[in-house]
């Protein structure tokens, strides 16, 4: 018999588990998004929140005894509760926040009135509309997240970790910059700097330990992080402590050489936070400079190991979008990430465009994997949607699987690793699911003039 034989034969077998596959999926996987907090009452994902059965809501006590007090629903890190949204922003902003995307969407699609297309333009060089609109960014930046992981798996639950508020400065500890200033020769500062760096990335990545161990504790299966920050966001900060430093404003090449310092010391304190959670798998937006993540280092996207996932964005399924990161060494697949319908807090919808949309696409993927078979590891979720996606010679030398992410042949390569080896499922799925289809809308999407919000930053 010829090896494609025995795998439709093998395959043929599957409608004998039929029965315990639903059992499988009727418990659902755990989509943990670390975020600026979701919105459960949302018709999206009101019946997608994931709840802590060993938990009794409202009795003021720590009954699993986890360290978190009624996390019914997940955790407030930042302000250390279990209120995963601040309410008060609802109804807050003005609507022309919301009209800001809504043109763009129509932009994108080449229906924009002449108007509407000089209405946006003339806001993006308005200082204080895109302070406003990034604070309303940050705050639908989580429920639009979870929206989008909870339209792939239709069983998955979502545990809520808010790690972004709506309005977050931060900076260097003065009390760090004491020695600083006082060093007696430039050599000497640049030591004591590499050590305050050094201390300032362990902290903010000790943030990310403390989550990663409250949600492996909760069996949390992926986790999704549309968040991070890179070289270029970072600048304004270093300018002011290498100004204090040296006493002098710092070069361009010194702010580069200082920024990706800094970044890469945060990706190798990361590497322990992933390690922390094995049987997690954590998805990364990749970022949304146009950037090589490979050249210009982002945190937490350029973690790597062996449950780690980074993800660019595409129109579509046409091309790479303008705005996405890439990086053949640290960007491993690629989904869809312009014009995204997702959930908005109080009840609405909203489109977005970036990675931190592309990756909870792959998220929702991962859970629904998951779902199909509830015995693969976050290793074996990582290669089979590795290994099942669509290849494209445009994303050769952008991402590491060199495709997009096919949803409907990971799920069909889970469904049949039940009975069959894992490399023989991803062998059959890849002969029986086709490539998914490009369509005219696709190429006919103009980014040009899109407005992309950043990567959401966690830094504290």
């Amino acid at each position: 018999m010829s090896q494609q034989s025995r795998l439709s034969c093998n395959a043929f077998k599957l409608g004998l588990l039929g029965a315990f596959s639903l059992a499988q999926i009727a418990f659902g996987s755990t989509i943990a998004v670390i975020d600026s907090g979701v919105d459960f009452k949302h018709p999206m994902l009101q019946n997608h929140a994931w709840v802590n059965a060993n938990e009794i809501a409202g009795n003021n006590t720590d009954d699993d005894q986890n360290g978190y007090v009624d996390d019914i629903n997940g955790w407030n890190i930042i302000e250390n509760n279990n209120k995963l949204l601040d309410y008060k922003y609802v109804g807050t902003f003005s609507p022309d926040m919301k009209r800001f995307f809504e043109i763009q969407k129509k932009m994108l699609e080449g229906s924009a009135a002449a108007e509407e297309i000089a209405w946006l333009k003339k806001n993006v060089e308005d200082k204080k509309f895109i302070k406003q609109l990034m604070k309303f960014g940050n705050f639908v930046h989580g429920t639009h997240v979870a929206g989008i992981s909870a339209s792939k798996s239709d069983a998955a639950h979502i545990l809520g970790v808010k790690l972004i508020p709506t309005e977050s400065p931060f900076g260097f500890d003065s009390s760090l910059m004491s020695n600083l200033e006082a060093a007696p020769s430039d050599e000497i500062k640049e030591t004591i700097l590499k050590v305050l760096i050094s201390q300032f990335a362990n902290f903010q990545m000790q943030i990310f330990t403390d989550i990663s161990k409250y949600i492996g504790g909760e069996k949390s299966d992926v986790a999704n992080l549309s968040l991070g920050t890179n070289t270029v966001a970072l600048q304004p900060l270093l300018k002011g402590v290498l100004r204090i430093a040296f006493g002098r404003d710092a070069s361009a090449e010194e702010l580069d050489t200082w920024s990706k310092f800094l970044v890469n010391s945060m990706v190798e304190s990361g590497r322990n936070f992933v390690g922390q959670s094995p049987e997690t798998l954590f998805v990364f937006a990749a970022g949304n400079d146009g950037k090589n993540n490979d050249e210009f280092p982002v945190s937490p996207a350029n973690i790597k190991s062996t449950n780690t996932l980074t993800v660019a964005a595409t129109q579509g399924q046409a091309k790479i979008a303008r705005f996405s990161n890439f990086g053949v060494k640290h960007v491993d697949v690629a989904a869809p990430g312009v014009g995204i319908q997702s959930a908005m807090p109080g009840g609405d919808t909203l489109y977005l465009s970036g990675t931190s949309q592309a990756a909870p696409f792959v998220s929702g993927v991962a859970g629904k994997i998951k779902d199909t078979n509830s015995d693969l590891s976050a290793q074996e979720i990582r290669r089979i949607i590795m290994e099942t996606v669509d290849k494209k010679d445009w994303l050769a030398d952008k991402v590491l699987s060199g495709g997009i992410v096919n949803a409907e042949r990971a799920a069909a390569a889970a469904k049949m690793s039940i009975s069959i080896s894992l490399t023989l499922a991803i062998a059959q799925a890849k002969l029986d699911v086709a490539d998914v289809p490009t369509l005219l809308s696709d190429f006919n999407f103009n980014d040009e003039n899109i407005f992309v919000l950043p990567l959401a930053s966690f830094l504290k």
